[in-house]
């Protein structure tokens, strides 16, 4: 998995310039060699992926478009159209963006098929994954219907069909199927015929079977749902409830075809929705206004509903097909998809091959099976079916005529937008209930003396935020934090032409001010209030440092100053540095500080050495940050300073800036959810020690009186920069400096 790391590159840990100061000093600089600025991508929502590690939101939106446009050149996806038409490219491309290219789109779901059986060895099925059962009291020969070819074997086909560079490629491929063969399409109208077959029974054996989806593209000819009542329909449908799964947690969903009957011939005129046509007086002509009693019963009985969904067809051109039913009064619980110039296996007396131009909301309906099936999958079966049937009507297209929803129900089908978020992806730190932080605004900026531990501790970690729906999304954990990189250029510049420095923790803050007094030095820091990148401005907060340094005594050949140093700093709104937002929650700190300072001064050489340690009491709250202990930090400085002549001086020095020595941090990570719609944790406990430790080691030349100003030229080698473990960077810089 792709580690968010951030490249090592050149650092200067000596305190800024003071704001007040820069007004009064002109300074012409430039950078002779070294290294560049570190290459990291800023903290932001990123997505983890299998092929490309983790990438932001427009990247990914970027290659699953390529992707999807790699599906629509391809002449097997071009052989089905229906699948441009439902954006399946989109869904697919998405897919294989987070899961990888290898992906089998539907891998991992079951879907049963109750149809008239199917032909295992046809070329596009053969390598599918495809059990096949007679239910019982059917015979062998009802997989040969009377029409001349096996519809079982055409619906199957429409999500089964395999990438093989035969004819045309499926919806769901990578699925597992069971096709239950049942006696429909003959003699009985829409296969319902409790005389001679025991649907109940048959239903009871399909969901046996583990089925996660079952498709039904089959109806009740001539039987328009809106003419019956909740008991009419209870008495001519017993079998519904099995159907109804009643006390099933996480019942199988059901997807069943609208009816064909619309404008079909009728007979008597007194019969339901059989009306005159105005262009043929001797011909009666369905009005089918509502889906047929099978799958419109969604719309009066309230045990289905939630779990089973109708499917009115489209035509090519995106209306509603003229043979479909309408969804009607099944509204809220029916929705279009394209019915008509559909490619599917065929199967019979004739022979075996493809059959094109097929036409039926049976065609339509395994889209919306194979549609789900795709769902589950990306959302890593963590989604109960009720809220898969849910999404699939949120998302579905809803503009222009597929508003009316006497005629599409809750839309048109639209995988593409039922696989991405609907509104910005959340991280709840309690229950899909709570509000969370937007992942937009979920960010950790890690202080300079943090380095990368806290990146390390979180690699191949991922954080699910949840959308409006309750889905989760996917995020790398590492990728929503920033280490503290480099100064800029100009940053870099001011500092080389600031003088020497002892090392102070208060350097992690900003601009100190300074007051001297017989033997007592006293430094006010105040923090720096410059914008952070995408977590807006640091928080006021202080600190003081307060230096002892008794008379000076003589040592051979010198005079040897001594120092000790205690202070304070205290951090609203950072954490030595570090800045946390949105799912991160916020940080603050009290840091005590303890140190000394010794110089030397002999044989014309001014030597210093100083040193602090801080134990730092963090405070947490509002975020995935559950516990941090007590910090531990430090950091040190050697110089050694000769003036070669009245205006040049030499400087050799040797520095750590501060660094974290001793820290935990524990995290309650959202890793996913339950179907029950429980948010699950993982603990995790990151050691935040980062894993180098800088040193730079530089020597520098100053000029004064040099055409009215101040000359400077520094080597500097620091090892592992940033604190990060790598190799060590040489940089040259040197600038020239004029105070008005």
């Amino acid at each position: 998995m792709h580690k968010s790391r951030m490249k090592p590159s050149c650092t200067d840990h000596r305190p800024r310039w003071p704001l007040a100061s820069l007004a009064t000093v002109t300074t012409f600089a430039m950078v002779l060699a070294g290294c560049g600025a570190p290459t990291t991508q800023p903290p932001g929502s990123c997505i983890d992926t299998a092929d490309h590690g983790c990438i932001s939101v427009a990247e990914f939106e970027s290659r699953r478009d390529q992707i999807a446009q790699q599906h629509l050149a391809d002449p097997e996806y071009r052989a089905q159209p229906a699948l441009a038409r439902i954006k399946a490219h989109q869904a697919h491309a998405s897919l294989e963006v987070v899961s990888g290219s290898g992906t089998e789109p539907g891998a991992g779901v079951t879907i049963g098929i109750i149809d008239t059986g199917v032909d295992l060895s046809h070329p596009e099925l053969a390598a599918a994954d495809i059990e096949e059962f007679l239910l019982q009291g059917v015979p062998d020969e009802t997989r040969h219907d009377p029409r001349g070819y096996s519809h079982g074997t055409a619906v199957t086909s429409v999500i089964a069909a395999q990438p093989n560079n035969e004819w045309f490629v499926g919806l769901a491929w990578g699925a597992d199927f069971k096709v239950f063969a049942a006696p429909i399409g003959g003699p009985y109208p829409g296969g319902y015929d409790p005389s001679t077959f025991d649907w109940a029974a048959a239903y009871r054996t399909v969901l046996a079977s583990g089925v996660a989806i079952v498709n039904a593209s089959y109806y009740a000819v001539g039987t328009f749902v809106e003419n019956y009542t909740a008991a009419q329909l209870r008495a001519v449908l017993p079998q519904l409830k099995v159907v109804a799964q009643q006390g099933v947690t996480d019942p199988a969903i059901f997807v069943w075809s609208a009816g064909n009957d619309h404008g079909a011939p009728c007979s008597p005129l007194s019969a339901e929705n059989c009306l005159a046509d105005p262009g043929d007086p001797a011909t009666d002509r369905y009005d089918a206004t509502s889906p047929n009693i099978l799958g419109g019963a969604v719309a009066l009985l309230p045990e289905l509903q939630g779990h089973n969904v109708v499917v009115a067809a489209l035509a090519e051109d995106g209306s509603i097909a003229d043979y479909s039913n309408r969804c009607g009064v099944a509204a809220d619980w029916c929705i279009a998809a394209p019915g008509s110039g559909i490619v599917g296996a065929y199967f019979g007396p004739q022979g075996t091959g493809i059959a094109r131009g097929l036409g039926g909301t049976s065609y339509a309906t395994p889209l919306v099976t194979g549609g789900l099936a795709l769902m589950n999958q990306l959302f890593r079966n963590q989604l109960s079916q009720r809220e898969l049937v849910t999404r699939l009507f949120l998302t579905a297209d809803k503009s222009g005529d597929y508003a009316d929803t006497a005629t599409y129900g809750q839309g048109a089908l639209d995988l593409g937008a039922a696989v991405s978020p609907v509104g910005s992806p959340r991280v709840r730190t309690g229950s899909l209930a709570d509000p969370g932080q937007s992942i937009q605004t979920t960010r950790l900026r890690l202080g300079s003396a943090l380095g990368d531990g806290f990146s390390r501790a979180a690699a191949g970690l991922e954080l699910a935020a949840f959308d409006d729906l309750g889905a989760p999304f996917w995020f790398e954990l590492p990728a929503l934090t920033e280490l503290a990189g480099t100064p800029s250029s100009l940053e870099r510049l001011h500092q080389l032409m600031a003088p020497p420095v002892t090392a102070s923790l208060l350097d992690l803050a900003g601009a100190t001010t300074t007051i001297r007094t017989s033997g007592l030095e006293l430094s006010f820091t105040g923090l720096s209030q410059r914008p952070t990148p995408g977590l807006g401005s640091s928080q006021p907060g202080m600190g003081a440092m307060l230096s002892w340094q008794p008379r000076p005594f003589g040592v051979r050949q010198g005079q040897l100053l001594t120092a000790a140093r205690i202070g304070w700093l205290g951090e609203e709104g950072t954490l030595l540095g570090s800045k946390a937002a949105g799912g991160f929650g916020q940080l603050s700190a009290a840091t005590l500080i303890g140190g000394f300072e010794l110089g030397l001064e002999t044989s014309g050489w001014s030597l210093t050495a100083a040193a602090e340690l801080g134990w730092t009491v963090p405070e947490y709250g509002g975020g995935i940050i559950t516990d941090l202990s007590g910090l531990t930090s430090s950091t040190f400085s050697l110089h050694a300073t000769r003036r070669l002549t009245g205006t040049d001086q030499l400087t050799f020095s040797l520095s750590q800036p501060p660094r974290l020595e001793q820290g935990l941090a524990t995290l309650s990570l959202p890793v996913g959810r339950t179907k029950g719609g429980r948010v699950l944790y993982r603990a995790v406990l990151a050691e935040l020690t980062p894993s180098g430790r800088q040193l730079d080691l530089a020597a520098s030349w100053r000029r004064e009186k040099l055409l009215g100003g101040t000359f400077r030229a520094e080597a500097a080698l620091s090892s592992d920069p940033g604190h990060l473990e790598s190799e060590p960077i040489f940089s040259l810089a040197a600038g020239w400096q004029v105070v008005f």
